[in-house]
């Protein structure tokens, strides 16, 4: 029965830290390169709050994906690999803006 008992522990411990190591690596994908946030894929397992991280996870690629339609990868994975939230912050600032018009810009 102990032997039993240390395959089912064996068994157990694989079901829970194969899907952690998947996302893990995948984390570290995306922080090395930002361009991997769009191919990461889940990982399953039978552990349902595994479930639900590994499909959080999948959301945060999604939306780290769609933010490098608006902001450029680097200062992206810049952002990812700073372990600060300064590059976050909002500060006041003098901005000179300049609105410009094509004259018969519809017709290009």
């Amino acid at each position: 029965t102990a032997v039993i008992i240390a395959f089912a522990v064996v068994f157990t411990m694989f079901q829970i830290s194969r899907p952690l190591l998947k996302i893990s690596r995948a984390m570290s994908a995306i922080i090395t390169d930002v361009r991997h946030a769009s191919s990461m894929t889940t990982a399953g397992s039978r552990v349902s709050e595994i479930n639900g991280i590994s499909d959080a996870f999948g959301k945060l690629g999604m939306g780290i994906d769609a933010m490098t339609k608006y902001v450029p990868s680097a200062l992206v994975g810049q952002i990812l690999a700073s372990n600060s939230t300064q590059l976050l912050r909002m500060h006041p600032a003098n901005l000179t803006i300049m609105f410009t018009d094509i004259q018969n810009f519809s017709g290009i």
